[in-house]
């Protein structure tokens, strides 16, 4: 992809979307981070622009930023897989439509969404009620974000692995963390953080 489509452009790819029945399931999206294609309300896949682009090593695809389009009725998923060994140098833009990030833990199955990633910063949105099995597993996080809603997520292991400097809980008590300690466990087995921050702006080293 060379450049951000044109507003002309983008109305022809709507049109032709609702002219072509084999093509009406699939949305284009675009943002400043590249093309994302959307299905059913799930993201399914992603191309990044050229000028976006920092290096390809090692099976690992570094990016300037990447920018996931917010859509209330279009994005409101992420397929497991997507984002997988990518670093983010700069911005990684979670958007506020978002109700769930990856898909439920099947055995034998270790996908993810950012498995093995290296990413500056998460705020996962306060309506995600769905993390995925793995879903940040065997990531470097440099500062996570997460609400007690997200916490809730069933399937654990969301965090395997992962390295995380600094995790905030915004709407969490030491008095929640004391009662869901088991579910916390699940969620960051494995998991390394150094510091935590609660509600109260208790801060914890861990």
């Amino acid at each position: 992809m060379d450049s951000l489509p044109t507003i002309k452009e983008k109305l022809a790819f709507k049109n032709k979307l609702i002219t072509d029945g084999k093509n009406t399931s699939e949305m284009y999206i675009w943002t400043q981070s590249g093309k994302f294609v959307c299905k059913f309300g799930t993201l399914i896949c992603f191309e990044p622009s050229p000028d976006n682009i920092v290096s390809k090593e090692n099976g690992m695809l570094v990016l300037k930023h990447l920018i996931i389009p917010a859509d209330e009725k279009d994005v409101r998923y992420i397929a497991d897989g997507l984002f997988n060994n990518i670093e983010v140098k700069e911005k990684l833009s979670l958007p506020w439509s978002l109700v769930g990030i990856g898909q439920k833990l099947d055995v034998g199955i270790l996908s993810g969404v950012f498995n093995r990633c290296v990413l500056p910063k998460v705020c996962i949105p306060e309506n995600v009620e769905l993390l995925g099995g793995y879903v940040f597993g065997n990531s470097r996080i440099g500062t996570l974000k997460i609400y007690r809603k997200s916490l809730r997520s069933e399937y654990g292991r969301q965090f395997k692995g992962a390295k995380i400097e600094n995790l905030y809980i915004p709407d969490c008590t030491i008095d929640t963390i004391e009662r869901n300690n088991d579910v916390l466990h699940s969620i960051f087995t494995n998991a390394s953080v150094e510091y935590m921050y609660l509600d109260n702006y208790v801060k914890l080293k861990l």
